[in-house]
């Protein structure tokens, strides 16, 4: 198929590495509905190095090395090679399907405090996720598409915006 093949004598850290990718990156632009490209500007940037931190923290506390500063990296790398790309939890929500946040921040808030390290960033993403996808008992609600106030499906990327707007360009508080 021609996708590239890179074999690791670590898979627990890559595995950890690849969910902590996820785990900062997917709850965040799916509840601002913006695509890849959104994940390098302000305000959304702060947002998913907490998640970020975080997570490396807890794998820490676990004992394994990941590479918070390599998938900082890729991160940046993502917001240009992918930028209109929308992640699957994005679509997971708009459709009102069960979404991987309680394996991937859910995880990461268990696994805290069976560490004793704080995860309120975490917790707080997981909580606003399950609440868009349908209720906070995690399970499908397939068919069931909350809307926004505006009438607006949340989830999916808004590809008519910029990837960075400010507040003042928003006609927000000034």
């Amino acid at each position: 198929a021609g996708a590239p093949v890179r074999l690791t004598d670590h898979p627990r850290r890559t595995v950890w590495e690849k969910g902590l990718l996820v785990a900062a990156t997917a709850p965040v632009l799916s509840l601002t509905g913006r695509a890849v490209a959104a994940l390098d500007c302000p305000p959304l940037a702060p947002a998913v190095d907490a998640l970020l931190a975080e997570g490396v923290t807890v794998a820490t506390a676990r004992g394994i090395d990941v590479d918070g500063d390599g998938i900082r990296a890729t991160i940046a790398d993502l917001a240009t090679s992918h930028g209109d790309h929308e992640v699957s939890m994005a679509q997971d929500v708009a459709r009102g399907r069960r979404t991987e946040v309680d394996e991937l921040n859910g995880a990461i808030v268990a696994y805290g405090a069976e560490n004793g390290v704080a995860t309120p960033a975490n917790r707080t993403v997981a909580a606003l996720i399950r609440g868009l996808a349908g209720g906070d008992d995690g399970r499908e609600h397939e068919g069931e598409r909350p809307t926004r106030a505006d009438g607006r499906t949340p989830g999916g990327a808004d590809r008519g915006r910029p990837p960075c707007v400010s507040v003042g360009e928003t006609g927000g508080l000034r």
